[in-house]
């Protein structure tokens, strides 16, 4: 009976300091509402390590750990729920992974998307 109600304890302190994947989602939307994608994608020492820490090849800064997280949503849904800003810095980092990275961007793809998802991911970076 003390075991569960000290699970019970320690899922209750964890589980109110997790977010959320929607949450979360919210966080990484609000932040491509106001980053400079360009910027970030000009920056070989972030983009190189962005890209290890998306393909779980290196240590992750916060931010590329959140996107990471959620990137399996963003690409199911490929910003259905963005404002044109927001689709426009996913749109923008998608088709400069391809573009730049291919062999990263294949990675990327199947580790992420299913195959359905990886078409629309194409079409995506390239419309």
């Amino acid at each position: 009976m003390l075991l569960l109600i000290g699970l019970l304890a320690v899922r209750q302190m964890f589980g109110e300091a997790a977010i959320s994947d929607t949450q979360l989602e919210r966080q990484v939307l609000a932040r491509l509402q106001v980053v400079d994608v360009d910027r970030i994608l000009n920056n070989n020492r972030i983009i190189n390590k962005y890209i290890k820490c998306i393909l779980r090849q290196g240590v992750c800064p916060p931010e590329a750990r959140d996107f990471r997280r959620v990137l399996p949503r963003l690409i199911k849904h490929l910003c259905e729920k963005c404002t044109d800003r927001q689709r426009t810095a996913l749109k923008q980092i998608f088709t400069f992974v391809q573009s730049k990275f291919p062999k990263e961007w294949e990675q990327v793809k199947t580790l992420y998307a299913s195959p359905e998802d990886q078409i629309r991911m194409e079409k995506f970076a390239t419309t």
